[in-house]
């Protein structure tokens, strides 16, 4: 057996991978493993400059995200219904690249003024959602629904690579080179994100058993509706035509107009309960960090031993994640299907609430955010992006993209200023912890819906 075939061998026991899905594989693995490199070096001097900014200033801040974010989904809109999606991205990622480089030059002096501060903690904020939101509709748009069981999870691996590397970065670096240029480490992975993307989108692939997905996506995406005519074979041999790398590279767009993606999202309960369900995920994540936020702020800490602690925190998450995703994502998805990978999240955010209840410290705070972390990474964002592989292609760019940004951010808004108001009442920490538990059983709720919702679409 040759060396090629036994490296493939080893592959497979790792991953099911077809041999016309390898390169493929491998580029997405390493155009997620660099861009989340990029984010994971930043993550800990946000989350320092949300205490700089003052924590007070969170709810604010959350709602400024919103802002933007509702600014940025229609400018994004207009690009891709005129941009090709192959040329577009890279163009996206360079963009946050120079906005990179200035925050660097602004923030070169005795200390992070609060108002750059806050501003650089919103950026950081639109810039993590849109970036990844951007790599998975692509993801979705290459990879057919049977592919995405098999794949994503492997995928997600190389981002959780890239996330260890990134807080291994920060918490090495900070203390020899400064908070303030852990920007220009970003940069350059950022950069190596732009080329890896188009390269990706350039390859001419065709993998082993793919379908016509956007022809399936199309007769079924519309199916609490009247359900439309079958595409002619002429239309399906070009819908096949233009599903390929090549074309997602040399089209002229997607369509559609720049208000496009709100429409698409509120004629479809479909893609409204996968809203719901992202509003859930982030509601009850960002009351966990505004949790955290408080208590490591009323702790005796320098802003370098902060920003080193959370790259600390970041590196064992993505640790556990990456190793999840690598050995188990796949597997289970393709033999449980998407519902209980949807569901445990839900189910593990309730558990760390009464545990966080009944023993307020940060020790049980760090542990249950950790491993919610890893099973949302390793297991329930490959199903979120699953789900979106029985949509339009235009779906896939258009309302993702509003909801994995203006929806996220709307729940980080909410979910702020409702801290804040029970904090003000002066709720304990206890109290504050249990104000999760029903929102995740509603969220628990729309998972089993989602997932029974996919499978008619699969089987129509």
């Amino acid at each position: 057996m040759s060396i090629e075939a036994r490296s493939q061998k080893a592959l497979r026991m790792l991953v099911d991978v077809k041999p016309g899905e390898i390169r493929a594989l491998f580029g997405s693995f390493a155009y997620f493993f660099f861009l989340l490199a990029s984010y994971y070096v930043l993550r800990p001097l946000r989350d320092e400059m949300a205490i700089a900014g003052g924590v007070d200033r969170l709810p604010w801040l959350f709602t400024a995200t919103l802002g933007v974010m509702l600014l940025a989904v229609p400018a994004w809109s207009w690009l891709v219904a005129r941009l090709a999606i192959g040329r577009l991205i890279p163009i996206v990622y360079r963009f946050f690249l120079a906005q990179l480089i200035l925050f660097f030059f602004v923030f070169h002096g005795p200390g992070p003024h609060p108002i750059a501060a806050r501003v650089f903690f919103v950026w950081t904020s639109v810039f993590n959602l849109f970036v990844v939101s951007i790599f998975w509709g692509f993801m979705a748009d290459r990879f057919h629904e049977e592919q995405g069981k098999r794949l994503f999870g492997f995928i997600s691996a190389g981002g959780s690579a890239g996330a260890i590397l990134g807080p291994a970065l920060t918490s090495v670096a900070v203390t020899r080179v400064g908070p303030v240029n852990l920007i220009l480490i970003a940069a350059f992975l950022l950069e190596a994100a732009a080329q890896l993307a188009s390269q990706v989108a350039s390859w001419r692939w065709r993998p082993v058993g793919q379908r016509a997905t956007d022809s399936k996506a199309e007769a079924t995406a519309n199916t609490e509706a009247s359900a439309p005519a079958p595409p002619t074979p002429e239309r399906r041999k070009s819908l096949r035509e233009a599903s390929t790398p090549a074309a997602l590279l040399e089209s002229t767009g997607i369509g559609g107009g720049t208000w496009s993606a709100i429409l698409l999202l509120l004629r479809s309960p479909y893609l409204l309960a996968i809203a719901g369900y992202v509003l859930f995920l982030t509601s009850t994540g960002t009351l966990g960090y505004m949790l955290q936020s408080r208590m490591i702020a009323a702790a005796a800490m320098t802003p370098t031993t902060r920003t080193a602690l959370f790259a600390r925190i970041d590196f064992w998450v993505n640790i556990g994640a990456a190793i999840t995703q690598s050995l188990i994502a796949g597997r289970f998805l393709l033999r449980f299907g998407v519902g209980p990978a949807l569901a445990l999240p839900p189910v593990l955010t309730i558990v760390s609430a009464l545990a966080l209840g009944a023993s307020p410290t940060l020790a049980i705070l760090f542990v249950g955010q950790a491993i919610r972390r890893v099973v949302e990474y390793a297991l329930g964002r490959p199903a979120r992006e699953v789900l979106y592989t029985v949509v339009t292609r235009e779906e896939k760019y258009k309302p993702k993209t509003f909801i994995d940004t203006v929806v996220y951010r709307g729940g980080d808004a909410a979910s702020g200023w409702a801290f804040a108001a029970l904090a003000g009442q002066g709720a304990s920490l206890p109290l504050l912890a249990m104000a999760v538990i029903p929102l995740a059983l509603v969220w628990m709720g729309l998972s089993v819906w989602l997932a029974r919702r996919h499978e008619q679409r699969l089987r129509a």
